[in-house]
């Protein structure tokens, strides 16, 4: 008799599913789809479409006069989705957006 396990994470060869602690530490090991890079930021927000010599300074300088707020972890700034959310939406309220 043969038994199919349907959307069970399984173990390195595929063929046997992990136990339900070892999926739950598989899982966590994922990246967080809401804490970005700063390039993923950029693309967010897409500082890179709107013709800015240099992304990453506009960002740095965004988070410099409290425009946006960063998370500092592990020697790197990330920006958590909810944030980059908040910055759009007080540049919708403003009508002119950040400046550049």
């Amino acid at each position: 008799m043969h038994t199919m396990t349907v959307g069970t994470p399984t173990g390195q060869y595929g063929s046997t599913p992990l136990p339900t602690a070892a999926r739950t530490a598989a899982e966590a090991m994922q990246p967080s789809a809401d804490l970005l890079t700063a390039e993923q930021a950029i693309r967010y927000l897409r500082l890179d479409e709107i013709g800015l010599k240099n992304p990453h300074l506009a960002l740095a300088r965004y988070r410099y006069r409290g425009l946006l707020h960063g998370t500092r972890f592990a020697g790197r700034v990330w920006y958590l989705r909810s944030e980059l959310d908040a910055f759009l939406r007080r540049c919708t309220e403003d009508g002119d957006g950040p400046p550049a």
